[in-house]
């Protein structure tokens, strides 16, 4: 029998403990050991030992995944706060602005501009813009146009950062003069990498400080009591639109006589109605009667002009007459370039005044003085003059019977005339409180009563209407042909001189500046000769836009406005284009026509004026052209 090995044997595994035995067994081999003896008899330990190796993976690949898991975490926070650095949103940094007009005009068309601007490091999309208009508006158009049949939603598109869009509203605007009229905005939008929407807000007011509603009254200044007299009631419509809804009322003073008017009144003795009065439409109402109350007395007769809109009413505008009770009688009739309302002039044309009189009383005047005073913007003082030598200063001119004899007696019937003229300035000044340049002009006379014994009474004054003339903005049209710039920079291409058969191509440029008054819906036209061609190249403009149409070959360019000052405070507004000319055989030696006579229209926007300017039409000569000038003969 084998000696079993020493434990220390090499090769043989430690036991690290056995089975226990009773002492009183038999020896028999123990069925574990059976399972764990080799080949040669010998038991290996190790095999009794648990395998606990796959658990202990199992826990390390679990470390593992969460040790990346936390470094995914950290990188996500680490780049959110490094996106937040540079790219930051806070909705403040997107605002919505509103421009209005310090003032609109009931009934005429007003401008307001809606801009959206993005101070954010990213851009916005989806960019619309909604609105609340206050009662009393009607949409006329807009750029861009609405999205929907309500005109009360625009789509924007989307802004890119640190930059701005804007939607340019036009319409009609109805109200009280001197209510406040507030437009309210919201632009909603979403930022890049946004999945919601924000909203920002702003709100715009303007006052009504006018009416395209005109009113004048005309009659007797002075009128004895209990005699008879006329007044006339103009109104007018200055606006682009019709006034529906228009209701004319008239306040007589105490002890007024109502004898007649013409139309009949709608209501009493008072009212007249009109339902619609057309764009530039006028009307007239006269009213006669008679005034009680003692001489010297002074009366009041008022008309208003209010809109009715439903139940609601609101007053446009009001004209008033001051009469006073007098036995005298010199009825004045004053008038510049024969208007004895309003009048228009253009800077540096002459105004030629009439003043006549008529006694129509029974009392014969004497010691009669004539002072007019003349004032305004557009008044060229130097250039007063008068058919019997008065001396014009500060401001005023005075005729007494020394320098006209019929002055010293005014009888019962006669009548008599004083004339003189003054010109306007050549560039006229503005003034805040007309809206523009004018010249005013008033007379009055003073009369000294003579009675039965030739023996003077208290001395009276007789006083006109005031003539306010109103002065045209100097708008000019400058086209200019080219094919160099001042600068010697070539614009044009082809043969220059031009040549038969073959095409040379120039540059037109239209430029436009303006002086006192803003002009209204300004365009400029002009037709392309059959033979020459619109390239569509190089068109451009500086405001406004520009159109080609093919069938007419007449080439416009649209303005809604044209400011005060272009061209003096500000640069001119300008717009070019490119036209090309191949010459025919017969062009040999002539000078042909690249662009037509142009002409630009507008309306004086103070003085309700159009305004027509039509410069001469452009040829290859090219007279402002510092290097081609004088090239303009085709060769063959």
């Amino acid at each position: 029998m084998k000696q079993p090995p020493s434990s220390n044997s090499p090769g043989r595994p430690k036991r690290s403990r056995q089975a226990a035995v009773k002492k009183d067994a038999p020896e028999q081999p123990h069925i574990i050991d059976e399972i764990y003896t080799d080949e040669e008899g010998d038991k290996d330990e190790s095999l009794k030992k648990i395998n606990q190796s796959s658990r202990r993976r199992t826990g390390r690949s679990l470390l593992i995944a969460l040790g990346v898991l936390l470094l995914l975490v950290v990188s996500a926070v680490a780049g959110f706060l490094t996106f937040n650095r540079k790219q930051q949103f806070d909705e403040k940094g997107v605002t919505l602005s509103v421009a209005t007009p310090s003032s609109a005009t009931s009934a005429a068309a007003t401008t307001l501009i809606f801009t959206v601007t993005n101070n954010e490091t990213v851009g916005i999309t989806d960019i619309e813009l909604t609105m609340s208009v206050p009662d009393g508006w009607t949409f006329k158009s807009s750029q861009p146009q609405p999205a929907d049949a309500n005109d009360s939603l625009w789509r924007l598109g989307s802004l890119a950062s640190k930059r701005a869009t804007s939607l340019e509203l036009t319409g009609t605007l109805v109200g009280q003069v001197g209510s406040v009229k507030t437009f309210s905005a919201s632009a909603t939008y979403r930022p890049a990498n946004f999945n919601y929407d924000f909203t920002a807000r702003a709100s715009g007011s303007l006052t009504i400080g006018s009416s395209t509603l005109e009113l004048d009254l005309q009659g007797p200044t002075q009128i004895s009591p209990n005699a008879k007299g006329i007044y006339t009631l103009t109104y007018a419509n200055t606006s682009d639109d019709a006034i529906r809804g228009l209701r004319l009322t008239a306040t007589y003073p105490a002890g007024f006589q109502f004898s007649s008017a013409k139309p009949k009144p709608s209501e009493g003795n008072t009212v007249w109605v009109v339902d619609e009065l057309k764009d530039g439409g006028t009307g007239t109402i006269k009213v006669e009667g008679s005034f009680t109350g003692q001489v010297s007395d002074s009366v009041q007769l008022t008309f208003v002009a209010d809109l009715h809109r439903g139940a609601q009413v609101e007053r446009q505008t009001e004209v008033s007459a001051v009469i006073l009770l007098s036995d005298i009688r010199l009825q004045l009739d004053f008038s510049v370039n024969g208007q004895s309302t309003k009048s228009v002039a253009s800077p540096g044309q002459t105004l030629s005044y009439e003043l006549n009189y008529k006694n129509d009383g029974d009392n014969e005047f004497g010691s009669a003085i004539v002072n007019v005073a003349l004032s305004g913007g557009g008044l060229d003082q130097t250039t007063f003059s008068d058919d019997f030598g008065a001396k014009f200063k500060d401001g005023q001119a005075t005729w007494d019977a020394k320098l006209v004899p019929a002055l010293a007696s005014i009888k019962p019937g006669s009548s008599g005339t004083l004339r003189w003229s003054v010109k306007v300035l050549e560039t006229p000044l503005s003034t805040s409180e007309a809206g523009g340049p004018t010249v005013v002009s008033l007379a009055e006379v003073k009369l000294g009563t003579i009675g039965p014994t030739n023996a003077p009474t208290k001395t009276q004054t007789v006083k006109s209407e005031s003539l306010v003339t109103k002065i045209l903005s100097r708008t000019t049209l400058s086209v200019d042909a080219r094919y160099y710039t001042d600068d010697g920079e070539q614009v044009g291409a082809g043969p220059l001189p031009p040549k038969v058969g073959k095409a040379t191509s120039y540059r037109v440029y239209w430029y436009l500046a303006n002086t006192t008054n803003e002009l209204d819906k300004v365009t400029v036209k002009a037709t392309v000769p059959a033979a020459v061609f619109w390239t569509g190249k190089n068109v451009s403009t500086s405001a406004g836009t520009v159109n080609f149409d093919p069938a007419s070959r007449i080439v416009t360019w649209t303005l809604n406005r044209l400011p005060v000052g272009v061209g003096q405070q500000t640069p001119n507004i300008f717009t070019q284009f490119e036209l090309s000319l191949t010459p025919a055989a017969a062009d040999a030696g002539l000078i042909p026509t690249l662009l037509q006579e142009s002409q630009l229209s507008g309306t004086d926007s103070f003085t309700g004026t159009t305004i027509d300017v039509k410069p001469d039409a452009v040829t290859t000569d090219l007279p402002n052209d510092p290097k081609a000038s004088g090239q303009g003969v085709v060769e063959s």
